[in-house]
């Protein structure tokens, strides 16, 4: 993920990774409606410009994932960050491969 590209963050400010000060996310947040969340490792995650043009063509809009405004390498159509049975904040994501799970360095 360290070569991924990059989104020009000072246009983009909200893919930016979040300060001490910017609360956690939620339990059970979802993007969208919301437009970013903050996992409990202080990661910014939302989804960003590019989508899927096999998805998009059938109606179904997935776009990239973004974490600290560097592109995952995933598309999704909803983003949900969630607290597991162990009480730790889970990320996973929704689209055409179904849920799948971040363990830290890419969706599984």
């Amino acid at each position: 993920m360290s070569d991924a590209p990059i989104y020009n963050l000072k246009e983009l400010p909200f893919m930016a990774p979040a300060g001490p000060h910017m609360p956690w996310a939620d339990p059970q947040v979802v993007i969208p409606p919301a437009l970013m969340i903050r996992d409990s490792e202080g990661a910014t995650w939302t989804l960003g410009f590019d989508y899927d043009e096999r998805e998009w063509r059938g109606g179904k809009y997935e776009y990239d994932v973004v974490r600290n405004g560097r592109v995952t390498g995933a598309y999704a159509r909803r983003i949900e960050c969630s607290v597991n049975s162990y009480g730790n904040r889970v990320v996973r994501i929704w689209g055409a491969e179904g849920w799948r799970t971040w363990n830290g360095r890419s969706f599984v």
